[in-house]
């Protein structure tokens, strides 16, 4: 009978416990990973907000058993890619929050795709200056004045900057209580973060 080496077929016992093992971590991870309407995202564009401290201030005052992932970022926008860049990323966010040297004409037409009529939510959301843009002879809301001179808020509290703020609420994001027509009634956690912001 053939003696099978162990060192010449080292490499493929190696294998056949490997490939398991990768198998179900993958399996494992994928499984593992967040749905949409179990993780918050908040992109602030420009200079001065705290996202570190504000992220925490979401773990420590608003935890919520359903949300597993909670990321709060920013960056800051220069070149002639703005648009397309916030049209692509702006549906990873729930809430994008942008300083007004970073805002340029028509972002909330051109970025945002559609009107979400705020003003059919007044009775929720915050008694905040809409931020409006001029379609066709109308103004359409399509964000909130996040901040002006003098504002108090929780906003503040991590914002160091002086500029006006705008807060726009993502097209696609499922946590919004449906506000723009996506998710499931209930699934309100971005937008109890964005009254949150409102708050003195």
């Amino acid at each position: 009978m053939k003696k099978i080496s162990l060192e010449k077929h080292w490499l493929t016992y190696l294998a056949i416990i490997l490939i398991p093992v990768i198998f179900w971590c993958s399996v494992y991870s994928v499984l593992d990973d967040p749905k949409d309407n179990e993780k918050f995202s908040l992109l602030f564009v420009g200079d001065g907000f705290d996202c570190d401290a504000f992220e925490q201030y979401i773990h420590t005052e608003m935890s919520d058993s359903r949300i597993k992932s909670i990321s709060v970022e920013s960056t800051t926008i220069y070149d002639d890619l703005y648009y397309d860049y916030l049209k692509t990323r702006c549906y990873d966010y729930d809430l994008i929050i942008i300083t007004e040297s970073n805002m340029r004409d028509h972002v909330g037409r051109v970025v945002f795709e559609r009107e979400i009529m705020l003003g059919d939510y007044a009775d929720i959301l915050p008694k905040s200056e809409y931020y409006y843009e001029n379609i066709d002879g109308t103004e359409i809301p399509f964000g909130f004045v996040l901040n002006d001179e003098g504002t108090s808020n929780l906003f503040a509290e991590y914002y160091s900057g002086e500029e006006k703020c705008y807060l726009f609420m993502s097209p696609r994001s499922v946590n919004l209580d449906q506000i723009n027509g996506e998710g499931e009634k209930g699934d309100d956690y971005a937008l109890r973060v964005l009254l949150s912001l409102f708050d003195q």
